[in-house]
């Protein structure tokens, strides 16, 4: 998204979320600030999700607000239950000590992240099938539910969140605090 087209997304923001004579957007930084947290989303799709927020929601929207109605907007990939995952691995476990790598390339990638690899489908695949249907059960119920979290939140980040929070992990990793200034050119430049 420009920044043309998002001065034309923040005026709407604006007359939509007046309250009592004060603006969404009461200063030009808060503006800049806004476009540099969501600069990295598709045009449409903030228009969009300010659309359906303006339409469903009296409130006054947050960034993360306007990033999760892109994501739900823009997200076509196929949504899988935890039960339809089990259902896939528990397959894939009959045969695993000798097909564990082929099961785990056929996996959904939500799947994949959630078994980790074709070495822990073959080790699950030995156990007795009662630990199968328990304990192993319940390590997979959790592992996908932080997967898809995990993947949710990085569709939210988008690739400026990305960028930032490898720059920050490898500032904290050389004992290195950013200064104000690095982080606001950090977001002003997409670094």
């Amino acid at each position: 998204m420009t920044k043309d087209e998002w001065l034309g997304v923040a005026k709407i923001l604006n007359d939509v979320y007046e309250f009592n004579g004060k603006a969404m957007f009461e200063t030009p930084d808060k503006i800049m600030y806004w476009y540099s947290c969501l600069q990295d989303l598709d045009y449409a799709a903030v228009c969009g999700a300010v659309k359906r927020l303006a339409m469903t929601n009296p409130n006054r929207p947050t960034i993360a607000d306007i990033r999760k109605e892109c994501v739900a907007l823009t997200d076509v990939s196929p949504k899988i239950s935890e039960a339809e995952a089990w259902n896939m691995v528990r397959i894939a476990l009959r045969d695993s000590s000798y097909h564990s790598e082929e099961h785990f390339e056929a996996f959904p990638d939500i799947v994949k992240k959630a078994v980790v690899s074709p070495a822990r489908l073959k080790e699950w695949g030995q156990m007795p099938s009662d630990t199968v249907g328990s304990v192993v059960r319940a390590e997979f119920r959790r592992s996908f539910e932080s997967a898809m979290n995990s993947t949710q939140q990085e569709k939210q980040m988008g690739q400026i969140g990305v960028n930032i929070a490898a720059q920050i992990a490898d500032k904290l990793k050389n004992n290195y605090t950013m200064t104000r200034e690095e982080i606001q050119y950090a977001l002003e430049n997409k670094l």
